[in-house]
């Protein structure tokens, strides 16, 4: 006879937060942050630059997000090009979510208490921004 497998509430809690960024996500109109300034760089410039000391690597890092997604006509506009980005920043807290995760996973954390704390850290500052 099959056993029958619990269901896998940390899962769903990645999968609601991803629904729930991108919802966000289409539906802002205004983007603020220091990240915005380099998104007219990255669409008037065909190579990358560095940041300062604190953020050395972050415009090169958004370079190769945008600059092939310009390049094959994802992005056409300075807006579109921060849909993108901040989409970007939605697959990145997914990834932290990921690896959370994982390494709970590894811990043998139950799926519900592992699910509790991915939304914990869903909903934090960092992630929510």
């Amino acid at each position: 006879m099959h056993e029958k497998k619990p269901f896998a509430w940390d899962l769903a809690a990645i999968v609601g937060w991803f629904c729930l960024g991108i919802t966000v996500v289409c539906l802002r109109r205004i983007f603020i942050g220091d990240g915005v300034r380099h998104v007219g760089y990255i669409l008037a410039h065909s190579t990358p630059r560095l940041g300062a000391p604190r953020w050395i690597l972050f415009p090169t890092v958004l370079f190769f997000l945008l600059k092939p997604l310009q390049l094959v006509g994802f992005i056409r506009s300075f807006e579109g090009a921060l849909l993108w980005f901040a989409l970007g920043n939605v697959a990145a807290g997914g990834i932290y979510l990921e690896a959370l995760r994982r390494w709970l996973k590894v811990k043998e954390v139950s799926p519900l208490l592992r699910a509790q704390a991915l939304c914990l850290a869903a909903f934090s500052t960092p992630l929510l921004f």
